[in-house]
């Protein structure tokens, strides 16, 4: 994944959560724009609930795939 491809993904409207997983098998996840943030070379995300923050370089995530969007009532 490359810098242009996040930004496509990060910032198309309306805002489509997403997962991504890293080289290590690990998985993020962003259900809103707030929760993350591009780098030159990384992506900063914010982790629900512990107020930490992993920061994955691009190229090793491995695959990006879209959540179910959140129900409005």
């Amino acid at each position: 994944m490359n810098l242009f491809d996040f930004d496509r993904i990060l910032f198309q409207a309306p805002f489509r959560p997403f997962r991504i997983r890293h080289v290590l098998n690990e998985t993020f996840d962003a259900r809103h724009p707030e929760m993350a943030m591009m780098m030159r070379e990384s992506v900063v995300l914010e982790t629900p609930g512990s107020n930490q923050q992993v920061v994955p370089s691009l190229s090793h995530i491995v695959t990006l795939e879209y959540l179910p969007r959140a129900k409005t009532v």
